[in-house]
């Protein structure tokens, strides 16, 4: 029994002053690190997570108000909103899953364009949010009444009228 408490301590020595030595290493100037270095901060730029587009959601969509994905989509938006979203025309790896959805819960959440902007002319506001320029324009064309709520230039929040 003290031959393993022996053994276990020294481990732990010897991990110690191994966590010391990379620590040193890698406060000197130009110090590489390879492998595991720590936790990482969560990806919050514009390309990489939908971190901040939903936080503009949170703050921009009235309550109530449904939000399309208009040529996307990003399952963060339903991740960090909380939120169900429609998406209309980017369906991708989702469409095996959607095929199996009820009819009518399918023609809710994923729709075409004509579909979309169907719906929009029906409703006096329509709330999406979509990814780049090209994609405002496009639906400029479409309602030019769009105002852009927020946009960070690759996400935009914008608010549809017909």
């Amino acid at each position: 029994m003290a031959h393993t408490v022996r053994r276990r301590h020294d481990t732990d020595l010897l991990q110690s002053r191994l966590i010391r030595l990379r620590a040193d290493h890698d406060r000197r100037p130009g110090a590489r690190t390879f492998g595991y270095s720590g936790p990482q901060q969560p990806q919050k730029t514009p390309y990489k997570s939908a971190y901040v587009l939903v936080q503009a959601i949170k703050q921009y969509l009235p309550a109530g108000q449904e939000l399309y994905q208009y040529d996307m989509c990003l399952y963060g938006v339903d991740f960090y909103g909380k939120i169900r979203t429609p998406i209309v025309d980017d369906i991708g790896e989702v469409r095996y899953g959607s095929e199996f959805l009820p009819t009518a819960e399918q023609k809710h959440y994923f729709l075409n364009s004509e579909e979309f902007f169907t719906l929009v002319r029906q409703r006096p506001i329509t709330y999406c949010a979509t990814k780049d320029q090209e994609r405002v324009e496009r639906l400029r064309k479409v309602f030019p009444n769009l105002t852009i709520i927020w946009d960070n230039k690759e996400y935009y929040l914008v608010k549809l009228q017909s």
